[in-house]
Parts: structure tokens; sequence; C-alpha cells
């Protein structure tokens, strides 16, 4: 029997095996084509870079071809343009042909009329040389008629040679222009060949780079699908030899209760079966006493009907009498009506052109303030820049002179961060966004203004991080009909400091609190400062001590709203009023006066880095140390001067030492060496 069943169960566990492969299979195959997303986002990076790179190149690619279309179509515009003239001048040449032939036609006609009158007075003349005479006059007409055919012929045979030479220039001009057309399509054609050679390489690089990230993500997910398949796999074993166990225990304990169950149905069916007989005999009396009371009752309905046919004609004659009423009303209201479409459609197109227009405004307004606004950062950005190398290498020089040349420690200047980086400083409040579908909230959990908070960094110190703690504590419950319901019910949930968190910042924004000042501004009202507390360390924030009773917070919450809204009443100008619908009914002129006293007090910290008593010390050291300069230099003439004279000592003592060594000095009877004494050593 054991050997039975654990064949059995390794047939059935190889069988479900074989299923999850299925799926696993039809899932890849629904899959297909779908991007994997990895946790850490790699591959919507690789998206993101692939696109990049595809939109990059057929911009690039779209602009060469522009350019190259220009290029191209300009030599056949200059050609069309010739050919144009050209045709202006034929239409002119032509008109101005066809009026000198239409005058000499007119000329020779008329010669020819007065030819043709003057035959019949020749034929009556009798005398010959008067009919010579005239003959001779007409010989003469005939003559100017075919010297004027002449002419014409003349001109227009020159006018052919010159269209002949003007065809024959026509065709050269257009072999040029065809030549310059090639060589200019062939260049433009290399130009555009090497840009696609170009963005193809890019864009391949960018598949490669995408390529490497996907392999990555794809490892790293099938890594993690394994180890999970191995814990299911044993997950899956040991629940199913539980499971076994307890379906047989529950088939065994269902088999007795469903015995005991039918013996219990079976007698209350039976005990139903007679109760239902006793009704069944108490219905049929009942049913015969409701039939005789129906045949009562029907005799009754058979009077009233006659009454009902009286006051049915009555309301017929009454309901005839109100439709010609209805239909005269209805008359009315449809002439109504249709003068009422009317003034309304002509409403809604002005409203309609009016709005248009508003919005065109809009438009250009928003367009101009950003163009304004990117000009103005670029400035800035660039003079922040450059102003910001120069002091980073003022303080790197200020740092050297101190440890390397008076070796002395130095000591940075007080908020040096604050001077060399502008955006240390606090960021406006963003407004956070609630998600109605799923009740959780999108924006209070990583809102800006929370977590400042939390980590304490919205503040200038430990000592006012203390005080605003205090302040947002009280206001939570004094104030806690400011919050938002619906941040209510999310965080309902969340951790003691997580919902207050959330819920200070509810409230903040419903009081229109945006940046660090608005936060100073607010706890400030509730602070007075204590001049007995000259320990500025005290992490208790002993100087700041509370002058409002908690029972009085809403008073100043009120004091404050309504200061805030006569600053905005007094400071509201030309361009507050083209603000946008949903903007703060904060003053837009108080802001940018902030804004400027910021910008105003990073320029001072920049101009005043270094302190004038830092400068002095500059300058008495540079004074030093050309004095120095100038000792050193002498000293470095003195030692070539010293290492000269070394020189020549050696070359001397060379010099005597061959003296001293010739052979000349032997034959000599008092040698040199007897004479010369040297010390000994």
């Amino acid at each position: 029997m054991d050997i039975a069943s654990k064949a059995t169960i390794d047939e059935r566990m190889a069988a479900r095996w074989e299923r999850i492969k299925n799926r696993r299979h039809q899932q890849d195959a629904e899959g297909e084509g779908h991007d994997t997303v990895s946790p850490s986002g790699e591959v919507q990076a690789s998206k993101s870079i692939s696109k990049t790179a595809l939109l990059t190149s057929r911009n690039r690619i779209g602009q060469l071809q522009t350019e190259a279309r220009k290029q191209v179509t300009s030599i056949q515009l200059r050609s069309d343009k010739r050919e144009y003239e050209r045709r202006q001048a034929d239409v002119r040449t032509k008109a101005q042909q066809a009026k000198r032939l239409e005058e000499e036609a007119e000329q020779s006609q008329t010669i020819m009329e007065e030819i043709d009158a003057k035959w019949a007075a020749i034929v009556e003349l009798k005398v010959p040389q008067e009919i010579a005479e005239e003959i001779q006059k007409q010989e003469d007409q005939c003559a100017k008629v075919v010297k004027a055919k002449a002419r014409v012929n003349e001109e227009l045979e020159a006018e052919v040679r010159a269209k002949s030479e003007e065809f024959t220039n026509l065709i050269k001009t257009q072999e040029n222009e065809i030549a310059e057309l090639l060589h200019v399509m062939h260049a433009q054609f290399q130009n555009v060949q090497q840009g696609y050679q170009q963005e193809l390489d890019t864009i391949e690089a960018a598949f490669l780079e995408e390529r490497k990230q996907m392999l990555e993500g794809n490892r790293n997910q099938i890594d993690e699908c394994f180890e999970n398949r191995r814990a299911m796999e044993l997950q899956i074993l040991d629940s199913k030899l539980k499971r076994d166990q307890k379906y047989q225990d529950d088939l065994d304990e269902l088999r007795l209760r469903d015995t005991e169950d039918y013996n219990k149905l079976k007698m209350n069916l039976e005990n139903n079966v007679q109760l239902l007989e006793q009704q069944l005999e108490e219905m049929r009396s009942t049913y015969q006493l409701n039939t005789e009371k129906l045949n009562y009752n029907f005799q009754v309905l058979k009077e009233r009907e006659k009454e009902n046919m009286d006051t049915v004609d009555h309301q017929k004659r009454k309901l005839k009498r109100l439709s010609a009423t209805l239909r005269s009303l209805k008359q009315k209201y449809a002439e109504q009506d249709k003068r009422f479409k009317q003034e309304n459609h002509e409403l809604t197109e002005e409203y309609r052109r009016i709005t248009r227009q508003y919005k065109e405004l809009q438009r250009k307004f928003r367009h101009f303030e950003k163009v304004d606004s990117k000009k103005y950062d670029d400035i800035w950005t660039m003079n922040q820049e450059s102003i910001v190398g120069l002091v980073k290498k003022i303080l790197q020089a200020d740092k050297i002179i101190h440890e390397q040349i008076l070796c002395i420690p130095w000591e940075a200047p007080p908020n040096i961060d604050l001077i060399i980086d502008p955006n240390a400083e606090p960021v406006p409040i963003e407004p956070t966004t609630t998600k109605e579908s799923d009740g959780t909230t999108t924006g209070a959990s990583n809102g800006p203004l929370a977590n400042r908070i939390a980590s304490g960094k919205a503040l200038s110190s430990s000592e006012a991080d203390v005080r605003l703690r205090k302040v947002l504590t009280i206001l939570a419950v004094e104030a806690a009909f400011l919050i938002d319901p619906k941040v209510q019910e999310a965080v309902a949930q969340f951790p003691d400091n997580e919902r207050l968190l959330y819920q200070c910042d509810s409230i903040l924004r419903a009081l229109g609190v945006d940046d660090k000042d608005d936060l100073d501004e607010i706890a400030s009202m509730f602070f007075q400062h204590d001049g007995s507390a000259t320990n500025e360390g005290d992490e208790s924030g002993a100087s700041q001590v509370p002058i409002v009773h908690p029972n009085d917070f809403l008073k100043v919450i009120r004091k404050y709203v309504a200061n805030r809204q006569a600053k905005s009443t007094s400071g509201n100008s030309a361009a507050d009023k083209q603000a946008e619908p949903g903007e703060t009914d904060k003053s837009n002129a108080e802001k940018r006066e902030r804004k400027k006293n910021r910008d105003k007090e990073f320029w001072t910290r920049l101009v005043n880095v270094i302190d004038p008593q830092k400068i002095k010390v500059w300058n008495a050291l540079e004074s030093s140390l050309l004095e120095y300069n100038t000792i050193l230099n002498e000293r470095a003439e003195i030692v070539a001067e010293t290492r000269q004279l070394t020189e020549q000592n050696e070359q001397l003592k060379l010099l005597l030492e061959q003296y001293l060594s010739s052979k000349i000095n032997q034959e000599l009877n008092i040698p040199p060496t007897h004479v010369l004494q040297f010390p000994k050593i």
C-alpha cells in the first residue's frame, strides 16, 4: 500500500509540474512583445534612451533632407524664372510682329485696291503715251507692294535666325544647369548618406545600451523567479500534504453529519405532508366562499360600468375643448422658442468668439512670460556659474595661503554652502493631490513640506525646528477643522508622527503657506525673543518663549489670514489681473519682492566672501613675499659665483698636479717638490 500510494503521489506531482510549465509557456507567449519592467526601472530608462536617440536622428535627418531639397530646387526655380521671362518676351515679340503684319497687310490691301480701281480708267484712255504712263505708275505701285512683302520676309527670316541662336544658347544653359544640378545632387546625396550613417551609428549605440540594460534586468528577474519558484515548490508540497489529510478528515465528518441530517429531514417532510393536506381542505372551503363573493361583485361592477360610460362621454367633450386650447398654446410656444433659440445662438457665438480671444490672449501672455523667464534664468545661470567659479578659486587661494604659507588652520566662511550654492535656500511648498478612487493620498506622503518638517531641513537651526514643531503640534489640535476630510480619512491608520505631518501639511496648504518666509511669519506670531537666553547652542530652544495661549490660536490664525488678504489687496497690479484661475490669493508683487531680496542677499554674500581683514593680511603677505623673493634672488647669484670659484679651484689643482708629476722635474737639480712645502694632513 505504501509503495502504491507513493507512486500515485509522484505521478500527481509530475502532472502538476507539467501543468505549471504549460501555464508558464502560455504566459510567456501572451506577454511576448511587451517589455519586462524590472524593479529598478532599467528597461524604462532604456526605452527613453532609444526613443530619444530615434527622435533626435529623425529631426537631424529631416533637417538634412530639407537643406538638400532647398539647394536642389533653387536651381529649378532659377531656371523656371528665366523660362518665364523668356516666354513673356516671346509674347511681347509676337504681339509686335502681329501688329506689324497687320499694318503691312492693311497698307498692301489699300495699294491693291487703288491699283484695281485705276485699271478701269486706263482701259478708257485712248492716247498710248498716257496709257504707258499709267501702266508705269501701276508697275511702280506693284513694285512697292512686292518690296514691302520682301522686307517683311527678311524680318521674319532674321527673327527665325535669332530664335535659332536663342534656342542654341538655351540648350547650352540647360546643359550647364543640369550639370550643376547633378553636382549639387551628388554633394547633397553624399551629405545625406553621411548623415544617415552617423545617425545609424548613434541609434545602434543607443540600442546596444538598451539591450545591455534589458539583458541585465531580465537576468536579475530570472534569478529572482527561480528563487521564488523553489520556495513555492516547497510550500506547495507541504500545503498539499496537509490539505489531503484535512480533506480526508472533512469527508469522514461530512458523511456522518449528512446521515443524521437525512433522517431529520425525512421526519420533517412527513410532518409537512400531513400539515399540507389539512391546509388543502381549508383552502377548498375558502375558495367556495370567494366564488360567491366574486359573482356578487361582478353584478355591482356592471352597474358601475354604465355610470363610467356616461362619465367618459363627458370627459371626451371636455378633451376636445382642451385640445383646441393646447394647439393654440403650442403654436405660441413654438414661436417664442424659435425666437429664444435664435437669441441664444447669437449670444453663444458671441461668447465663443470672446472666449477664443481670451484664450489666445492668455496663450500669448504665457508664451512671452515663459520666454522672458527662460532668458532671465539663462543669464542668471551664466553669471552665477562664472562668479561662483571665481569665489571657489578665491577660497582655494585663501586656504592655500593659510595652510601652506602662513601654516595656520583655515576656517571656512560661515554659510559657505549658501554662498556657493543659492539652491540651498528652501524651495516653495508644492501642492499635493489626493486619489479619490482608492482613498490614498499621493502627494501627502511625498510632499516637500512634510519631508522638510520630518527631516528638519526646512529650518535654519535646531532652535527654530523646536519652535515650529510646537506651533504645528498645537495647530493640529486647535485647527483640525482646516484638514481636508479626504486626507483625514487616508491617514487615519498611519502612526502618530506621520499622521501629524500630513495633518500639518493640509492645514498649511489651507492657510496659503507657500515657502520658508511664510513659515517664519506664522511662527513668529506665536513666539517672542527672550534676551535672557545667551547660549545659542541650547537644544531646548529657551530663547523663544510662547506668548499665545492655545485657546487664542484661532484668533492669531484669523489675524494672519487678514494680514495676507490686506497685503494681497494692496499689492494688486495689472500683471496680477492676468493671473491663471488656479493661482492663490498671495500677492505676486510680494513674492517678486522677496525673491529680489533673496537674490540681493546672495550677491552680497558673494561680494563679502573675503572680509577686509583677510585682504589686509594678503597685502602684507604679498609685500613680505616680494622682499623674500629679492633675498632669494641675491642668494642664487652668490651661490652661482661660489660654484664658479669652486670649479676654478678644481682646475688649478689639476694643473698643479700635472706640473708636479711632470718628468722634466726629475732632470732639475732642485725639483719643485723640494722647494714647495705642503701642509701635513
